[in-house]
């Protein structure tokens, strides 16, 4: 089953903004790949096992994500395929904890309020370097 086909998914995308709709989208599929990566896995895994597994308990989603996190910048996570491609840990980190968090949220589950990773700060050198220095 595809993200899109899922009537849980249609539900919570219906009525957000397209943009939305379209990081929710992508994240999930980018979840979907990872989760279902898992060395030894019999059958595929679909988002709406997922969602269940979510709602009837969210600590395996949320090490799941924590996870996510780490594949995302192509760390090596025990047990599951590499990703291959590398992402930057702040967009890794809007990945799995703003758009795939927001996701589950959207259906009214709850996380542990400490359980919430803080966002990685850049290099001051990165920082500084990114900026740009408008003259006048």
């Amino acid at each position: 089953m595809r993200v899109v086909e899922s009537e849980v998914v249609s539900g919570v995308l219906k009525g957000l903004a397209e943009n939305t709709q379209h990081n929710y989208k992508t994240t999930l599929k980018q979840f979907l790949k990872f989760v279902n990566s898992k060395e030894g896995l019999n059958k595929g895994i679909s988002i709406d096992d997922l969602i269940a597994e979510a709602k009837e308990g969210v600590e395996k989603t949320q090490e799941c994500i924590d996870l996510f996190y780490k594949w995302l910048q192509n760390i090596e996570v025990d047990g599951y395929s590499l990703r291959e491609k590398r992402m930057r840990s702040s967009s890794a980190y809007q990945k799995a904890y703003g758009y795939l968090m927001g996701f589950f949220v959207n259906l009214d589950i709850v996380f542990q309020r400490k359980w919430r990773r803080r966002i990685p700060k850049p290099e001051r050198r990165q920082a500084i370097k990114k900026d740009n220095i408008f003259e006048q």
